[in-house]
């Protein structure tokens, strides 16, 4: 089970940082359940986590209000 919540955290990860790359801002949870193909509550999930481990910033003042932290990111990442 562990290794299923890391590989997606590495999925939320890896789509915030290509839709970034293309669009210039984040995407919204709804746009990385489509796109990694999980529910949005999964995301939601996954996000909580990332925000929990440092690796993704979160504002509540709007859907995409959040950033990652590049050097926690870019480790996890790599660790394949």
């Amino acid at each position: 089970m562990r290794g299923t919540t890391v590989e997606r955290q590495k999925q939320v990860l890896a789509a915030i940082r290509r839709h970034i790359s293309t669009q210039g801002f984040p995407p919204t949870q709804r746009e990385i359940s489509r796109e990694i193909g999980v529910s949005l509550a999964r995301v939601a999930q996954v996000m909580a986590r990332l925000v929990e481990a440092g690796m993704v910033r979160r504002a509540a003042c709007s859907a995409r209000a959040y950033s990652i932290n590049e050097p926690l990111a870019a480790a996890m990442l790599r660790d394949d």
